[in-house]
């Protein structure tokens, strides 16, 4: 049989190019991710070999099965399926590892490779079943990959346990949110908290699959409709709303619902403009016959559309933001005319049903809790919100330029400039001249979009909550729509150009403009998804959970009541009310202190056992405090005889105070556990000093692995200067090991000291300032997975890998700067090596070395696991005369031949002796931006308090003061810091504060980058007793969850103190 001879086609050299990028790709990805006897690939030669080998593979197989199939060489049309292959590039050519954008890249160009192939052989129906499917199940499955485990806190705890108990939320109620969550809670899987959050995933979804519906509805072009709704999907604000039982998810939900039947709806008319015409002989007819006349397709739409803005008031009153725009776009459309004032009770009654029906959920439901009528005034300010409304200032935009700031920031989180520039194109599309006036989508649907985004956004602005963010979603969702519509205008200009082109037919046109058109626009949505991946995800956070089982299983009295802080209610209150644990005692909240002194004094004044989960202080002087776990009893009574089943010891520390014994809740732990310990102190006198517990882990060698930083006992909250002689004081402490301890057994230490000194209380008997109390094993951590600051693949002659590193990228001269190394096994290790630590300069200049034992030689390499993560700490010292650009390098060497391993770091790499870190730029302290005779604080070499200004010296009592601090962070923050403001007296004494975290709670430090500035405004009121004269303004930061204050240090990074004292102000009548 005859063949033609070959003849090149445009479709082979795309096929060529896509190959060697697949297999670059796939290079890089075996070595950085499965590098078990893969990082062979690393190198140069083996990895142009596997590229060439894939490269012309696939091209070959391309051109075999296209001309078997088709009788043909590979046009371009036919290999524009491979196109979305190039994206895998980009990873190609970034230095940095990361592995979630590399999965992300690859599955995401892939799954698109599928699409084109699959949608040129399937029919269009069945696309459109398939790509709605796919828009649904991918959020969800991302959604479940993230979602909260267990309860959560703040407002999601509130409705984890409402919901199913049927209980009335806080303002505006929620009732639909209750019912639906009821509703789900009945599902047979996880637990009722769990439960809950996914029903948020689901309602997220579904407010994906209608943002879809609505852009696909605008424009007839399926990728930009699809993957402007994924990117709405995996968007910050919303995707973290999806992960946790909250009300923003179906919230987003109803507002995507209401603006797709009425776009819909308005649709509808554009296609058939008869149909907003009543017929004639329903005019005739009676009333009743009348009112159901016009219930054909179109007013289906309306009348559903009704019922869910009724619905929707009944759950967020932020949906009455929508309203006005929807009564604008009716009045635009004019295609209401058709519809008889006769038939308007329709759209009443179906927009009151709900909104009366789901309403009297509350008054039944609180007649039924409390056993009488809910009072009418009650009603209202609960629905309406009233308690609320002095956050509310409308001109707050207008005067506080910070506001705006704000608001561009929370919008650059969301999506990325380009994607802005995208969805504004989208926004001038429609109301782009020469359009006619009934044109669909048009100016008036340019009208609704935007009077939605506006109305949104004013209210974000002018809302004073640190969550504002939140109430701004339905916003992001306009700019979805809007992005959607700019990507189908993008493409219809594209395509119209290339149709222009004689060298182009208009068939093969169509095709690279469709192509490229879902290769450049599934940027978006994978580039959020790696982005914002590790800022949403909550899959492992079992630890308030876990807290609230250990505190509940103390043999807590029967009645006892705790008062918690607003993070340890949420899991002891879920734990009581849905799980039943310790239901005989009662959780509590107050909003301030004053509120819990005067319930501690009334509940002890009853009989009850009153326990503290939070941090309360100034009882000390009235009552007896001590330990249970980690709750503080509070007790009228003091405690003389100490438990017999705890371990007794007889440690004299200078005479004063006695350790009686100890309780440790277990002597084998793994390295990412808690030690708990009790002890239990006795004061032989009354101390006149106060002095704080620290505790430590020691090795055999003596190298302290884990110190606390040192607080007074029981909590913080009874300084040994308020025991009472004979008083026996139990004092919890835990230590959080966080992975960062290699397996061993090591000694637990405890010694008394003088607060932010290094002198301890020195025992009698040992004159030692520590004593060993009892011996602690710590076994290897399965599967830990720290998070690394600098990640990096450096294999050490495929026996030790370096996964990362964490290094500040700045320090300043003479400093010594913490360096921690990830180590890893991946093969056999016959020697335990040392590692090289060298400091270079400028000019290839090595300013300092040394040859360092890998965890201090407590657990040397040779005894290592394979696959177990190490985290290695060294210090580095900066020469006191250095300046500029430095850098890090890492070797390893045998410490008898001093001959260094051979290392391959990075890909693609060439064999060397080291592995090269990051950059680290000397220079001097940044300067304050407060006044010359202030200098920056630095909290724990993390967090600078780079100045300070005070706009107010002088408030009138009940006043606000006013200030700004400015910090700066010194390293990457892994936790989110609270900032506190205090106002004190010259006895200490606090008469205003303010605790919350940066930029009115928008800014969490987590979420800092190494050597960014911030700027930290805060409201600080004063008490209205507070007597008239100078106080002090107090800073510092603290971390919630263990009310363990960061610690100030001096130039020499010794700890001088937790707070700040950055000026004064006065109180006058």
């Amino acid at each position: 049989m005859y063949r033609p001879a070959f003849r090149p086609s445009t479709g082979v050299p795309l096929v060529l190019a896509a190959s060697l990028i697949a297999g670059a790709f796939l290079s890089r990805f075996l070595t950085e991710n499965a590098h078990f006897g893969w990082s062979v690939f690393s190198l140069w030669l083996a990895s142009a070999a596997l590229v060439a080998l894939l490269g012309l593979s696939a091209a070959l197989l391309w051109r075999t099965v296209v001309r078997h199939a088709l009788g043909r060489d590979p046009l371009l049309a036919d290999a524009l399926c491979l196109l979305p292959l190039l994206l895998l590039a980009l990873y190609l050519f970034q230095r940095e590892v990361d592995t979630l954008q590399a999965s992300v890249l690859l599955l995401g160009s892939l799954s698109l490779v599928a699409i084109l192939m699959v949608s040129r052989k399937v029919r269009k129906e069945w696309t459109d079943r398939a790509l709605l499917t796919f828009i649904f199940f991918l959020p969800v499955a991302m959604y479940v990959k993230t979602l909260l485990p267990t309860v959560g806190e703040h407002d999601t705890f509130e409705f984890q346990v409402l919901a199913y108990r049927l209980g009335i939320a806080h303002p505006t109620g929620y009732p639909l949110y209750i019912l639906l969550g009821k509703l789900f809670s009945f599902l047979p899987v996880g637990n009722v908290a769990y439960r809950l959050n996914l029903s948020s995933a689901l309602f997220a979804a579904g407010a994906t699959v209608l943002v879809y519906a609505t852009i696909h509805l605008l424009t007839r072009h399926r990728a930009a409709s699809a993957l402007s709704a994924l990117s709405f999907a995996f968007s910050y604000s919303f995707w973290s709303q999806a992960v946790v039982a909250e009300v923003y998810a179906l919230n987003a939900l109803l507002v995507a619902s209401i603006c797709y039947l009425l776009l819909r709806w308005s649709r509808e008319a554009t296609d058939d403009p008869r149909s907003c015409q009543a017929k004639p002989e329903a005019r005739a007819a009676p009333v009743p016959a009348r009112l159901l006349a016009p219930l054909g397709r179109r007013w289906a739409l309306l009348v559903t559309a009704s019922f869910v803005c009724g619905l929707s008031l009944t759950h967020h009153r932020t949906m009455l933001l929508l309203l006005p725009a929807v009564v604008l776009y009716l009045l635009l459309s004019r295609r209401w005319t058709g519809v008889q004032v006769a038939s308007a009770p329709i759209l009443i009654g179906v927009f009151a049903v709900p909104l009366v029906g789901i309403h009297l959920y509350i008054p039944i439901r609180w007649w039924q809790m409390h056993g009488k009528i809910m009072p009418v005034s009650e009603f209202t300010d609960l629905i309406l919100g009233t308690q609320f409304a002095g956050a509310l200032r409308w001109d707050a935009w207008l005067r506080e330029l910070d506001r705006l700031l704000m608001y561009i920031r929370v919008l650059l989180e969301q999506y990325p400039l380009p994607a802005l520039a995208l969805a504004l194109f989208g926004l001038f599309w429609l109301f782009r001249p020469g359009r006619t006036s009934t044109a669909y989508p048009g100016w008036k649907e340019g009208v609704f979009l935007l009077t939605v985004f506006i109305a949104y956004v004013l209210f974000g602005l002018s809302y004073y909550v640190p969550d504002v963010s939140l109430f701004m979603i339905p916003s992001h969702l306009v700019i979805a729509i809007a992005l959607g519509i700019g990507i189908s205008a993008s493409s219809q200009l594209a395509e119209k150009w290339l149709s222009s082109l004689d060298a182009v037919p208009l068939s093969t046109g169509s095709t690279i403009v469709g192509a490229a058109t879902l290769s450049l626009a599934a940027l978006l949505p994978m580039s959020l998804i790696w982005t914002n991946v590790p800022r949403v995800d909550r899959s492992d956070e079992y630890a308030n959970y876990e807290w609230g089982r250990y505190v509940l299983q103390q043999a807590l009295p029967s009645s006892a009541v705790i008062l918690a802080d607003s993070e340890k209610i949420a899991p002891l209150y879920y734990l009581q009310k849905v799980e039943g644990v310790r239901a005989d005692t009662e959780a509590e909240v107050f909003p301030d202190e004053q509120s819990n002194r005067e319930e501690v004094e009334r509940r002890l004044a009853e009989g009850r056992p009153v326990f503290l989960a939070r941090f309360l202080p100034g009882l000390e002087t009235r009552y007896h405090l001590r330990s249970l776990g980690p709750l503080v009893e509070v007790s009228t009574h003091m405690l003389t005889e100490v438990p017999v089943e705890i371990t007794s010891s007889d440690w004299s520390f200078g005479g004063e105070v006695l350790l009686q014994g100890y309780r440790l809740d277990s002597t084998h732990v793994s390295a990412t556990d808690t030690v708990r310990l009790t002890l239990y102190w006795e004061a032989t006198e009354r101390i006149a000093q106060n002095y704080d517990v620290r505790l430590r882990l020691v090795g055999p060698s003596g190298r302290v692995w884990h110190q606390t930083r040192g607080r007074p006992p029981v909590n913080g909250l009874y300084p040994t200067a308020a025991w009472r002689a004979g008083e026996i004081v139990p004092d919890f402490h835990e230590l959080y090991l966080e992975g960062k301890v290699p397996p061993g057994r090591y000694a637990l230490q405890v010694g008394l000291f003088a607060p932010f000194r290094q002198e301890g209380l020195a025992e009698v008997n040992t004159a030692e300032e520590y004593v060993a109390i009892a011996e602690v094993s710590i076994s290897y951590a399965d599967q830990w997975s720290p998070t690394i600051d600098h990640p990096m693949r450096a294999s050490f002659d495929n026996r030790i890998m370096l996964l990362g590193y964490d290094l500040p990228s700045t320090a300043y001269p003479g400093a010594e700067i913490p360096l921690t190394l990830y180590w890893q096994r991946i093969g056999h290790v016959p020697v335990d090596y040392d590692v090289a630590i060298e400091l270079w300069g400028s000019g290839s200049k090595l300013l300092r070395s040394s040859v360092e034992q890998p965890l201090f030689g407590e657990y040397t390499p040779s005894r290592w696991r394979e696959g177990e993560v190490l985290a290695d700490a060294h210090l580095v010292r900066i020469p006191p005369t250095a300046s500029g650009l430095l850098h890090l390098r890492i070797a390893m060497q045998n410490p008898a031949t001093k001959h260094a391993l051979p290392v391959v770091d990075g890909w693609p790499a060439r064999q060397q002796w080291s592995a090269t870190l990051s950059e680290i730029r000397v220079e001097g302290l940044p300067e304050s931006t407060s006044s010359a005779d202030y200098s920056p604080a630095n909290f724990e070499g993390k967090i600078l308090l780079l100045g300070h200004e005070i706009h107010n010296v002088q408030v009138r009592k009940g006043g606000s003061l006013e200030l700004d601090l400015t910090w700066q962070a010194l390293a990457p923050v892994h936790e989110d810091y609270t900032v506190f403001v205090h106002l004190l007296d010259e006895y200490d004494r606090i008469w205003g504060q303010e605790d919350i975290q940066p930029v009115y709670g928008t800014r969490p430090t987590s979420q800092w980058r190494e050597g960014e500035t911030v700027v930290d405004p805060h409201t600080v009121w004063t008490d209205g007793n507070a007597p008239l004269g100078l106080y002090r303004v107090q800073v510092g930061l603290y971390l919630l969850r263990t009310m363990e204050r960061l610690h100030v240090l001096d130039p020499s990074g010794n700890p001088i103190g937790d707070k700040v004292i950055i000026g004064l102000m006065e109180i006058v009548p």
